[in-house]
């Protein structure tokens, strides 16, 4: 889910990560302005209802129901028509490198690290007890606005209105969660040839 939390730096909304895999993947991770600046809490988040899972046409499957597996395949079979798909490497390496690039940055704290990724650490737990929520939020919306993919979006910033849905994003939502229920049943029509 999302939340928001008043820190030093001003409101940050943040993505509340809980129910993952392990206690330790329990976690809060501010978004990146480039994120902001798409208009993703105006496509995502404003004028949802409360207990409406940010992305539903993820729809949970495999043994422990799972949003993930829905998107992994998917991305898996766009790689694969694009040519761009690499033994080895799947989405999960996008969070790796994002940790490679911030392991990589001087100034940033390793605990800092371990909580965008999720990883149980000393340095992490000690972190979450030194500082109060607060300030901890704003050292790590600092950190991952240190993050870089090194491409322009400039073109692709959201330019409607702040803080309000955009006109038409529960219907595309609503168009996401058909698409994905059709490709759901493909997958298990595929299973019981």
């Amino acid at each position: 889910d999302i939340d928001w939390i008043d820190t030093e730096i001003g409101r940050l909304s943040f993505l509340k990560i809980r129910d993952s895999k392990t206690a330790s993947s329990a976690r809060d991770v501010p978004f990146h302005d480039t994120i902001l600046k798409l208009g993703f809490l105006e496509h995502r988040c404003y004028g949802r209802l409360p207990d409406e899972p940010l992305f539903p046409e993820l729809i949970p499957q495999g043994v422990e129901p799972r949003r993930s597996g829905a998107f992994s395949g998917r991305f898996t079979d766009y790689r694969k028509k694009t040519k761009t798909y690499r033994e080895g490497v799947d989405f999960r390496s996008y969070r790796g490198n994002v940790e490679t690039a911030l392991r990589n940055v001087s100034d940033v704290n390793p605990g800092w690290v371990d909580e965008f990724i999720g990883h149980d650490s000393p340095i992490r737990r000690s972190e979450g007890a030194r500082y109060t929520k607060s300030i901890f939020m704003a050292n790590l919306k600092r950190t991952i606005d240190k993050v870089s993919i090194g491409v322009d979006l400039s073109k692709l910033y959201y330019s409607g209105p702040r803080g309000v849905r955009v006109a038409g994003a529960a219907e595309d939502i609503a168009r996401y969660v058909t698409l994905a229920e059709r490709e759901m049943n493909k997958k298990i029509a595929r299973r019981r040839r």
